[in-house]
């Protein structure tokens, strides 16, 4: 994916590849811990598919991006 940035400054507490928790696969992204109120943008152009709360994960943006590549944000 050609233009990709990091959506976010912050620690990265996991990554592609990392065991998830007990019995869960693999990770397939990355997992950011911003300080508060940090600006979050899309890694690269896209459309947005979804916006808004998401099962008590509060706030989210779904961007595909095209070619399979898909941002949770």
């Amino acid at each position: 994916l050609s233009g990709y940035r990091l959506p976010v400054i912050g620690r990265i507490v996991g990554g592609f590849g990392d065991a998830g928790g007990e019995g869960a696969t693999r990770r397939k992204g990355v997992t950011f811990v911003p300080r508060a109120a940090a600006v979050v943008v899309a890694p690269a152009a896209g459309r947005v598919a979804f916006a808004g709360s998401y099962r008590g994960f509060g706030n989210i943006v779904i961007v595909e991006h095209g070619a399979g590549w898909v941002s949770l944000l």
